[in-house]
């Protein structure tokens, strides 16, 4: 009897059943091995992300900490400017001595020829008309401002003089035992002794009453002190 060619033989049942368990463990071994490499992804990362966040901290703080010394150097410098333009207008014509030196720094007690590098450091914060001794709150910085006695004309004002301007951060607030001479400015990862210690800007200079008829000589004098 010659076979129906029209007639489908069946499909074996166990070969059909070995196929779907193959390709069912097929999906299972795949999907094991890509959690794997997630997982050893998430490693890699978090090994890399321990590594460069110190560094990250460091030089962020470093930026904080070089981006407020310049400000407090802009601060220092404005302070100066300030007594340069009041020296080049001088003293106005009915004013008498007493006023014009009360527009000047406050004078510091200086012992050791007249060296104003040796004025001491900040002790008490203050508001308005601040002694040599203390320092002015503005923003962020606290402002030391002071000078040594200068060089008086006839009439009693002060005509020349040696000026110190010292910038500390606020954290260098109610501290013990500031230092005077500028930080130095390192790598950091935090505030550290510098901000809280020691001035981040300080600026030492000499002026003088420029339209003074004796300027020369004064200022002469006072270099010589």
């Amino acid at each position: 009897m010659r076979p129906n060619n029209n007639q489908s033989f069946p499909f074996p049942l166990w070969l059909a059943n070995f196929l779907k368990n193959q390709r069912t463990s097929q999906k299972n071994s795949d999907r094991g091995f890509s959690l794997l490499e997630v997982l050893i992804g998430m490693l890699i990362i978090s090994i890399a992300v321990t590594a460069i966040t110190p560094t990250l901290l460091l030089g962020a703080a470093t930026r904080i900490q070089n981006r407020r010394a310049e400000q407090a150097f802009n601060i220092a410098r404005e302070q100066v400017q300030q007594i340069k333009i009041l020296l080049d207008n001088g003293p106005t014509e009915n004013q008498t001595a007493s006023e014009w030196n009360n527009q000047l720094p406050p004078q510091a007690s200086i012992t050791n020829k007249d060296d104003i590098k040796e004025v001491n450091a900040p002790g008490s914060t203050c508001s308005t008309n601040c002694n040599a001794d203390q320092f002015l709150k503005k923003g962020d910085f606290l402002i030391q401002t002071f000078r040594n006695p200068g060089v008086q004309d006839g009439d009693g004002r002060i005509t020349a003089f040696k000026m110190g301007v010292r910038v500390y951060y606020i954290s260098a607030e109610n501290q013990n035992n500031l230092e005077t001479t500028k930080a130095r400015l390192t790598l950091t990862s935090g505030e550290g002794t510098n901000l809280q210690q020691f001035p981040l800007a300080v600026i030492y200079t000499e002026l003088s009453l420029s339209d003074s008829p004796d300027a020369l000589d004064e200022y002469r004098t006072l270099l010589e002190r």
